[in-house]
């Protein structure tokens, strides 16, 4: 609906009798107000949706998400790289070099020492330029290079098992979690439902007060028994959400993301007994102990000379001579003769961390083995506890049910009543 103002200029004007600006907020506050309603749950908590997870893809997550899976793997890339680094020990290296010096000594100078094979210059007097090219490759004829070589390769394999042995660690960590929320959640349900029996019963025994058909202490009995339920049913609610919390810590997820598990906790069918599994902890022990023996190796010909070759291409230029330039290759023979006892050393040392090796991968075995029995041992028993744990709760069920009537019979007396439903809760 539209009114006519008085014309001007010559044009007639309509208005809207709503003004255009009052419309435009309203328009703006309703979406403002949808989208709070979309973004924010009734009880004002974040309404975002939950996080649904199967037992499956809660471990992918977890691996590819737990910290300390991802710092496991950087260690092995880490160490990996070191292994890397000491292989070039056996390699040739070359390096280039120039040298401008002016004074009036003589004397020697040395590069960088970054820079290898190092560049070593001896210069005059006056001003004096040299340009050095430089090829060195160790022949490794005592084996300390290789052997140590060895033991960096032995200790990069180690640390890739010990990042496979924390994968292993943390999908059992994530299964665990997963059905710890799930058990957990059962229990809260339980006491939910106690809750509600106690509720019932309450409200039953306070209509027959009223009609005079019970005393008044019943009542009192029910109150207690009420508020003791509600008590238990806020701590499992509590162990549930700290459940759940813990769960989100270990997929590498913020803890307050709400969690969904879209799997149920069920018994097996069938219980087959695996074999003992390959541990890569056990491997990673084997690899540390490979890795001590090569070290004693190492430190064992440590009195052996080491031999390398070198050749060199330089020009060098003087004030008032011509440049001169050249070449030279040189066999370098080093003999240890004495260290006042620090190979001697060195040796009891890596016999020693040989030793504790060897140990410790002894102990690896025995550990693993006792691990795997006595999950054995576990599984079975709680195998068996299932067809007697459902045994119970049918009979818990049965026995509220019958106490429950007699006493709405008024053949029994509220005692019994209470006491079948904390039999059945626990059940």
């Amino acid at each position: 609906m539209k009114t006519t103002a008085r014309p001007r200029n010559g044009r007639i004007i309509h208005k809207s009798p709503i003004p255009s600006l009052p419309v435009f907020t309203l328009v703006i506050l309703t979406s403002f107000l949808c989208a709070a309603a979309t973004t924010f749950s009734a009880d004002g908590t974040d309404g975002a949706l939950p996080l649904k997870l199967s037992i499956d893809e809660a471990v992918r997550l977890a691996t590819a998400g737990n910290p300390m899976r991802l710092a496991s793997k950087a260690d092995a890339e880490a160490a990996a790289a070191r292994g890397r680094m000491n292989i070039s020990l056996r390699r040739p290296s070359l390096s280039a070099s120039t040298v401008l010096t002016d004074g009036d000594m003589p004397g020697i100078i040395a590069g960088p020492a970054s820079v290898m094979p190092q560049p070593i210059v001896s210069f005059p007097s006056e001003k004096f330029s040299d340009r050095n090219l430089m090829l060195m490759w160790p022949l490794d004829l005592s084996g300390r290079t290789s052997n140590s070589i060895k033991k960096v390769n032995a200790s990069a394999r180690a640390a890739a098992l010990d990042a496979d042995s924390v994968r292993q660690d943390v999908v059992l960590e994530t299964r665990i979690a997963y059905y710890d929320v799930l058990y957990l959640d059962m229990s809260r349900a339980a006491y939910e439902n106690s809750v509600s029996a106690a509720e019932e019963q309450l409200k039953n025994d306070e209509a027959a007060l009223k009609a005079g058909k019970i005393p008044a202490y019943y009542v009192e009995r029910d109150k207690a028994d009420a508020a003791m339920n509600k008590q238990m049913l806020a701590e499992a609610k509590r162990e549930a959400a700290s459940a759940r919390i813990r769960l989100a810590a270990g997929l590498g997820i913020d803890p307050s993301t709400p969690i969904e598990l879209t799997d149920t906790l069920i018994a097996p069918d069938t219980l087959e007994h695996a074999p003992a599994p390959d541990d890569p902890a056990l491997k990673a022990a084997s690899e540390r102990e490979y890795s001590a023996r090569a070290a004693l190796l190492s430190a064992s010909r440590a009195s052996a000379p080491e031999v390398s070759v070198a050749m060199m291409y330089d020009r060098m230029s003087m004030r008032g001579d011509d440049p001169i330039d050249g070449t030279a290759a040189a066999l370098f023979v080093s003999l240890p003769v004495f260290d006042g006892g620090m190979r001697r050393a060195s040796r009891h040392e890596a016999r020693a961390m040989l030793d504790s090796a060897s140990n410790e991968k002894r102990a690896r075995e025995l550990r693993l083995k006792a691990d795997f029995a006595q999950a054995r041992l576990e599984l079975d028993t709680a195998m068996e506890n299932i067809d007697t744990t459902e045994t119970a709760v049918a009979a818990s069920r049965e026995n509220f049910k019958a106490a429950k009537i007699r006493y709405d019979a008024g053949k029994g007396i509220l005692v019994e009543v209470l006491d079948a439903k904390t039999s059945l809760t626990k059940a």
